[in-house]
């Protein structure tokens, strides 16, 4: 059986385009998801920067978004290294009420937000992280400073006075009182009357 050698070159080209194509997209998928920046053993990848960098655009934040995307990503590594050495897992009930208070500043639910997202290439992923991570440093602020401040009945009885009742103390020299041409005159019974005080 013979071939027709127009039809096996033909094959044979369609099929080394098949080849570059499919090398071309392996590659981009690579250098896409391969490391841009390594954060103690953590991973930030190219396409998490483009994706923060897009999500930033959508909400329409000014500068540099690939440096500002790179950074801040950078400090949610370092946020969530924290936060796992603390033993702070956020709870998925705040991340979706967090979620729900990002997107109804701009008068949608997260699921319309989400959406919204889509449409600009942007994941879910992206949008859960960012609000994620924000969250999750506010359990690390919390949990480092809460146990620092103690504060005893005694000392609150003294800032309010003793036995509990309020005081106020207020300087003279701490009351600014504004004068005009026009008001000179009141002004001067006024500080006449504070300084019999």
């Amino acid at each position: 059986m013979t071939q027709n050698p127009k039809r096996t070159h033909g094959l044979f080209g369609l099929m080394a385009a098949a080849a570059v194509t499919i090398s071309a997209s392996v590659a981009t998928a690579q250098s896409l998801f391969s490391p841009a920046v390594i954060v103690n053993d953590k991973a930030i990848t190219y396409f998490e920067i483009d994706q923060r960098a897009r999500f930033y655009d959508f909400v329409r934040r000014f500068g540099d978004l690939d440096e500002i995307a790179r950074k801040d990503l950078i400090d949610d590594r370092l946020k969530q290294q924290a936060a796992a050495e603390l033993g702070i897992e956020l709870d998925p009930e705040v991340l979706t009420t967090g979620m729900q208070e990002f997107a109804g500043r701009a008068n949608l639910k997260a699921e319309q937000l989400i959406v919204e997202l889509s449409k600009e290439g942007i994941s879910a992923e992206t949008f859960r992280d960012f609000v994620s991570s924000g969250l999750i440093w506010r359990e690390v602020i919390n949990a480092r400073f809460r146990s620092r401040v103690q504060i005893t009945e005694d000392e609150i009885d003294a800032a309010l006075g003793t036995g509990g009742e309020a005081g106020l103390r207020v300087l003279l020299s701490e009351i600014v009182i504004p004068l005009t041409p026009q008001t000179e005159e009141q002004v001067q019974d006024l500080a006449t009357q504070i300084s019999k005080l």
